[in-house]
């Protein structure tokens, strides 16, 4: 007697948890959404699932009730059982309590059919916010907008009305099972009348629904592979669709033919219609296609699938935003002179000679300052760095809580609570020692351009930290300046009010931290911030579109930005292969910046031609600015982004072949050249400064070389525009395939070869130091292509990478010297200005009348900078150390060697 009690009990609590939890989980992230001013986008979002769910939920459970009802009526009066009947034993207190379980099990049904729908309702929007696009298949001749918008929600009206027969089918089995509408008799298995009548009729509507599936699979021929085409070609054009058709007919027939049988269920010939059906079927779908293969297009090919081709290959280009690549023929022949490389100057000047794995171990060992910052990534930038168009290498330093000296909840949520600055330097400037020369460092940010920060905190970060709460009565762990510790506020308007009481105990529940409520060190005026990740924080205010897995930082107006791109994807996109977990469409239709500091996001529409992202703006009217609404600095920093051109620029190497026979006997292929670094790496695609042959000015770009497929010379090289009013296009520069032009993999073979190189690269090596070749980078200049790959040295007990040594080829010359300007001028006669920022010893004195003391002072400091050199196992100081001692002793002898 007290069991039933407490069970009802614990369901209730049960549910009152759920509701509870959903409506905290409700609450606090209307509050992040309505901190950043998006408050509309998240009521859209809930309205827009609640509407489609709770539709098809309460829809799914009438259906799902009053089909049940209905068997129940119709097995009002079991089978009645004789002699012969094989007995069949049901649980007593199932027996009078089953109808007891059709309005749960309808609730159920229509919970899981809600909960499925709801998830659908970007597919549901895009299908009400359907905007033509201009362009027709070739196949149906309908407007693409149809596959990329209607086609998904109808194959979701397809896969919910199967499910919903079937779950159907179960229950009305279990019904028929447990009310005895059969008879088990040795002869075999009785059926009332009504339930061959409703078996039937079931099987008519499954072959209705079938009808409807015949039809949508004609359209998904265009997203299907068959053969050397993807999508229809001979075979899918001429022979799948018309028995597509033919087999809508016979499902239709069929399924008309078992619901008029379901009035007369007594005879036997439907069952000759079933047979025709999947007679019908498996000739048609299966053996004929194989058939018309093997024996009609195999043996004339070419011939049969060129229109198709045609249509796949454009398909492609067109589906990942290559329809306008611009192409241009190099000679190859041009000879590079100084005068060639001075008018390229700026290029010159923008190689790069910092790889960015051995920059950010350097930057971890002399910039961390203390354990708990991290250096988490290398990115590339262009800043007007005293007037000049310069590249450079930047990373913001960023705490990590998992390094924490001491870990506890006062230290992770209210101390430490963000990280402090970056580290920024141009791409080929070095030090002395190796190092790189940095612009900005150390901890204030101290900058020695024009490049200034003020607000140096960082927030908002690529780590997923945890919540913390600011404006708090402990203040916050700033930076460390020597044996002490700078403390500061949060000034910015980032984050949440934590509010009084209540508010608090809602924060405690959602974080499941009750030290929220019972710290006396939170005031009401605190506030919480929480999804931090600039990735979470995008994706979560656009959960229609693919964030990019690289945030970059940016420096303006001295303050510190995060730029973070977004894709918009589909699978739809008629006669275009796929790229797995990518679809066959893609669209870097979106940008957003968020601020360091505060927290604030906004998100841009970088491509205005892109029709998802116009519908997206039509569904969330007040999520998108347009891009002319962006800060000019700021937009002078967007750049393309590596994840795209890395997915383009491998379609590209195929699809560039848009003759159909080159393409059909894959006469032109190229693919990216391996990295003879890493066996199974390839090279990866880099930003460079540089004037492109053809144009004007230098541009920032986002290039990659091409090789034919399995030879080692280059083909071409793939680049896109990273400044504006070109950003975003691509020139592809061919070589002439009968000249001889070297790929990087030949001339890192080369390097490796040389006899010099070889015997320095083996003197290292045996004095227990570290070597490592960097990235080969391919740099254009006017026609013809310079090599330059830079060298490290670690020491064998230190960890800090010095770039020791630049090699430089063209065409059959190679040369490694300590700087990139002395490399180029072993090669072709004399040195360029230097970007090494180089400490040489001063110039030694003229006068001979200098005194013997003078010279032998520096004799001796010469020889203690040799000693220090020599036990910190920098050679290049140790022998220029030994340079400026002989120089000065020739002068005590008297200027004779």
């Amino acid at each position: 007697m007290i069991k039933r009690p407490i069970l009802t009990l614990v369901l209730i609590l049960l549910v009152l948890f759920i509701i509870g939890s959903s409506l905290l989980g409700f609450y606090t992230e209307w509050l992040w959404f309505k901190s950043l001013g998006y408050t509309s986008v998240f009521l859209r979002l809930i309205n827009y699932k609640l509407l489609l769910g709770g539709l098809f939920g309460i829809f799914s459970a009438l259906l799902f009730y009053l089909h049940g009802r209905l068997v129940f009526r119709l097995a009002h009066t079991p089978y009645p059982f004789n002699t012969e009947t094989v007995p069949i034993n049901i649980p007593a207190w199932l027996e009078g309590r089953l109808q007891s379980f059709l309005l749960p099990a309808a609730i159920l049904v229509g919970i899981f059919m809600g909960l499925g729908a709801a998830g659908q309702w970007e597919s549901f929007q895009l299908f009400l916010n359907t905007l033509p696009i201009g362009q027709s298949d070739p196949v149906f001749k309908l407007d693409i907008s149809f596959y990329l918008f209607r086609l998904p929600f109808l194959h979701y009206m397809s896969s919910w009305f199967g499910g919903l027969w079937f779950v159907s089918l179960l229950s009305a089995l279990f019904i028929i099972v447990f009310r005895f509408q059969f008879q088990v008799s040795p002869k075999g298995v009785i059926l009332k009348p009504w339930v061959k009548s409703y078996l039937f009729a079931v099987v008519g509507v499954l072959f209705l629904f079938l009808t409807y599936y015949f039809y949508l699979s004609r359209f998904d021929l265009l997203f299907t592979g068959r053969g050397v085409v993807f999508g229809p070609g001979f075979v899918d054009q001429n022979y799948l669709l018309p028995v597509l058709g033919i087999m809508i007919f016979i499902s239709l027939l069929t399924g008309l033919l078992f619901l008029f049988q379901a009035f007369k269920p007594e005879g036997r010939w439907i069952y000759g219609v079933l047979a025709f059906f999947v007679g019908a079927y498996i000739i048609g779908i299966y053996l004929l296609p194989g058939f018309v293969q093997r024996f009609i297009v195999t043996p004339n090919e070419i011939q049969r699938e060129s229109p198709y081709l045609s249509r796949y290959i454009q398909g492609t280009l067109q589906g990942y935003g290559l329809g306008q690549v611009e192409e241009r023929q190099l000679s190859a022949e041009t000879t590079l002179t100084p005068a060639l490389l001075d008018a390229n100057s700026l290029t010159v000047k923008n190689i790069r000679l910092w790889d960015h794995r051995p920059l950010l171990e350097t930057f971890s060992q002399i910039q961390e300052i203390r354990t708990y910052y991290k250096f988490l990534s290398v990115d590339n930038d262009r800043y007007y760095i005293n007037k000049e168009y310069r590249q450079v290498l930047l990373s913001p330093r960023e705490l990590s809580y998992a390094d924490l000296p001491s870990k506890n909840w006062i230290n992770e949520h209210l101390i430490y609570t963000h990280g402090y600055g970056l580290t920024l330097g141009v791409v080929n400037q070095v030090t002395q020692e190796g190092l790189p020369a940095l612009l900005i460092q150390d901890i204030p940010p101290v900058s020695k351009t024009d490049l200034k920060v003020a607000q140096p905190e960082i927030y908002f970060s690529e780590i997923e930290n945890d919540y913390i709460i600011v404006n708090s009565r402990q203040k916050e762990f700033n930076y460390p300046s020597g044996d002490q510790n700078v403390f500061a506020s949060y000034q910015g308007k980032g984050g949440i009010p934590i509010g009084g009481f209540l508010k608090k105990a809602l924060w405690s529940l959602r974080f499941g931290a009750f030290k929220i409520l019972l710290s006396s060190d939170i005031s009401p005026q605190s506030r919480i911030l929480f999804d931090r990740s600039i990735r979470t924080r995008v994706q979560k205010l656009v959960p229609f579109l693919q964030v990019d897995q690289d945030p970059y930082m940016v420096v303006s107006g001295e303050r510190l930005f995060w730029i973070l791109d977004a894709y918009a994807l589909s699978s739809n996109y008629p006669y275009s292969r796929p790229v797995k977990k990518i679809g066959n469409y893609i669209r870097n239709s979106v940008v957003a910046v968020v601020d360091a500091y505060e927290g604030s996001v906004q998100l841009f529409i970088k491509d205005e031609k892109d029709p998802l992202t116009k519908a997206y703006a039509r569904i969330f009217p007040d999520i998108f600015k347009p891009l002319e609404a962006m800060d000019p600095d700021l937009k002078s920093h967007l750049r393309y982004p590596h994840f795209l051109f890395d997915i383009q620029s491998r379609i590209y190497a195929t699809y560039h072949m848009t003759n159909p026979q080159t393409f059909y006997n894959r006469e032109d292929v190229w693919e990216i050249p391996a990295n003879l670094q890493s066996i199974k790496k390839d090279m990866e695609s880099y930003y460079t400064i540089m004037r492109l042959p053809g144009e004007k000015k230098e541009e920032f770009i986002l290039m990659i070389p091409f090789t034919p497929q399995k030879k080692d010379n280059l083909a071409a090289w793939m680049s896109v525009k990273c400044d504006f009013p070109d950003f975003g296009k691509f020139v592809v520069y061919r070589f002439p395939k009968q000249r001889l032009v070297y790929g990087p993999k030949q001339i890192e073979s080369r390097i490796n070869q040389d006899p010099e190189i070889s015997r320095q690269l083996s003197l290292w090596d045996q004095r227990g130091s570290n070597v490592t070749l960097g990235t080969l980078l391919v740099i254009p200049i006017e026609e013809s292509l310079i090599y330059v790959q830079p060298l490290y040295i670690k020491a064998e007990t230190g960890q800090i990478p010095e770039l020791k040594r630049v090699v430089v080829a063209y065409e059959n010359q190679i040369a490694m010297e300590e700087t990139l300007e002395k490399s180029l001028g072993q090669i072709f006669g004399r040195e360029t200005r230097r970007p090494r920022e180089e400490t040489s010893a001063p110039p030694l004195p003229t006068d001979k009348t200098q005194p013997v003391q003078s010279l032998g002072n520096q004799a001796w400091q010469y020889y203690q900078k040799a000693r220090n050199a020599l036990k910190e196992e920098n050679w290049t100081a140790y022998g220029q150390a030994l340079k400026d001692l002989e120089q000065v002793l020739i002068q005590m002898k008297g200027g004779k060697r």
